[in-house]
């Protein structure tokens, strides 16, 4: 699953919850698009910012880099 797809899954699935509050508060239809609209979106855009952080604070290219390394080194290891 790709990071977008991850995101939206995440957002619709959070999203189901906070629409039943919305509408347990007497939200209206109309509201309740909108709002749904908006916060599934900062909800992808937000995970989007979670993940490069991640990539930046773990150096992840560094780190799949060097597995890769491992992985060849393996390969290529004599008592394989």
């Amino acid at each position: 699953m790709t990071e977008i797809e991850t995101a939206t899954t995440l957002a619709d699935d959070h999203w189901s919850y906070i629409n039943k509050l919305l509408e347990a508060h007497g939200a209206s239809e109309k509201t309740r698009q909108a709002v749904g609209f908006h916060y599934r979106s900062a909800f992808v855009h937000g995970f989007k910012h979670g993940c490069e952080y991640m990539q930046d604070i773990f150096d992840l290219d560094l780190i799949l880099e060097e597995f890769a390394e491992r992985e060849l080194a393996y390969e290529n290891h004599p008592a394989k």
